[in-house]
């Protein structure tokens, strides 16, 4: 693996963390759990999805899905914490 994919996989990894943090404040990862994060739709439409799940193993642990201006608020939020 070279040094490039190793800096983005850890930057992935966690930006993912990050996500169920804005999510979830109050609830801490543990050890094995995975963050995924999903869009759908146009920016802007009342049809666009935010979806934030974090898993142990096979189990679904949380599951939030944020819609239209939710959606696109806790993006730019999500997006912010990659700046930072």
């Amino acid at each position: 693996m070279t040094d490039d994919v190793a800096i983005v996989q850890a930057l992935m990894a966690r930006l993912r963390a990050n996500a169920a943090r804005l999510a979830w404040p109050d609830v801490p990862l543990q050890p094995g759990d995975e963050t995924s994060v999903a869009f759908m739709g146009t920016v802007g439409d009342p049809d666009f999805v935010a979806h934030v799940a974090v898993h142990r193993g096979p189990e679904l642990l949380r599951h939030i899905a944020y819609s239209g201006w939710d959606g696109v608020s806790f993006m730019l939020r999500w997006a912010d914490t990659a700046i930072e």
